[in-house]
Formats: C-alpha cells, sequence, structure tokens
C-alpha cells in the first residue's frame, strides 16, 4: 500500500515500502493480525461444532470413515454449518478490509479502522461481492491451472492467492482511495 502511495505521488516504488508500516505502526497492525486469528479460530470452532462428525469426516479428506451415506443424512448439518461460518466471516472481512490501510497509512486506531472499514464496506457492498467473486473464480482458475503439481486443493489455493497478490494490493488501494478519497489525497508516504 505504501508503494502504491508512493506511485500515486510521483515517487518510486522501492524494496523499503514493505517493511515501512511495521517501522511506522507496527503495534496497530499487529493488533489487526490478532483480531483477524482469534475471528478465525472462532469462526472455524463454531463451524466445526455446527458440522458435527460429518464435517470433521470431511475435512479429514477420506482419512478415517468418510461415508457417503453419513454425507448425505448430515447434509443439511454440514450446509448449515458453512452458512453460519459465512455469515460470521463476512462482517469479519467487511471489518479488516480497509483497516490495514487507515492504520499503516493514517495511524488510525484499530477499533475506529475497523469501523470505518466495515461502514465502507457496507456502504459498497455489491462491489465488495463482486471483487470476492471474482478473485474467488480467479483463484480457483489458477488453482487448477496449478494442478498439474501433486499439491492438494488447498495448498493450490494458497498458491493461487499469493500470485495473485500483485495484483489484489494496488486493487485494493484503488478500493480505498475511491473510499476514502480525502485520506487518499491528503496521504504522504
Amino acid at each position: 500500500m505504501v508503494g502504491c502511495q508512493s506511485l500515486q505521488n510521483g515517487g518510486e516504488l522501492e524494496i523499503a515500502h514493505l517493511f515501512t508500516c511495521f517501522r511506522k505502526n507496527p503495534s496497530g497492525l499487529i493488533a489487526l493480525g490478532g483480531v483477524n486469528l482469534v475471528g478465525l479460530i472462532l469462526i472455524s470452532i463454531i463451524v466445526l461444532v455446527l458440522g458435527g462428525e460429518a464435517l470433521r469426516a470431511m475435512l479429514a479428506g477420506g482419512q478415517g470413515s468418510l461415508d457417503m451415506e453419513m454425507m448425505a443424512a448430515n447434509g443439511n448439518q454440514v450446509l448449515l454449518a458453512f452458512l453460519v461460518g459465512l455469515a460470521l466471516y463476512v462482517p469479519l472481512a467487511m471489518a479488516l478490509w480497509l483497516s490495514p490501510v487507515l492504520v499503516a497509512l493514517h495511524d488510525t486506531k484499530v477499533i475506529p479502522a475497523m469501523k470505518l472499514s466495515f461502514i465502507a464496506c457496507l456502504k459498497n457492498i455489491l462491489p465488495f461481492l463482486v471483487y470476492g467473486v471474482i478473485v474467488l473464480v480467479l483463484q480457483i482458475i489458477i488453482a487448477l491451472l496449478l494442478g498439474i503439481i501433486s499439491i492438494s486443493l488447498t495448498g493450490r489455493l494458497t498458491i493461487a492467492l499469493v500470485l495473485m497478490l500483485p495484483v489484489l494490493i494496488p486493487a485494493l488501494y484503488v478500493s480505498y482511495k475511491d473510499i476514502f478519497p480525502s485520506y487518499a489525497i491528503q496521504s504522504k508516504p
């Protein structure tokens, strides 16, 4: 984000931009990472509890007794678990979407940054959802293209996300500039 901001202000892209925010406001970024980690752990626990044995067997990837009859009998329970997980994850993602930019570039406190991010995403819910679907589809396409490598689907999706970062970060910066134009205009690297 600092690199994108530098380019916007006529500067150069430098390797040092990767570490600037950790010198400027590391506690805020670490706090956001902690909120994300704790949120994901709690959501995962809730999903696993709601999904029951059928979900645990499915996530085990066939290790153990993945019985199709059990899956058919418990399909509604697994679907409910995933839907509840999604309903809990989307607000977390909305609160964390733009908050790192606000914390890193403007020294906004963590809670106000999360509130601003959530409200901004809520006001722009359709673009937020379309962007999410596009990223997911691209991630799956890249993961399928990586299918020649013998790794799990989860590993391929992770590699696909890493490969997409050079496009995702500038796209996130552009959305930040559009949503918070007064911040973007006033800020200097």
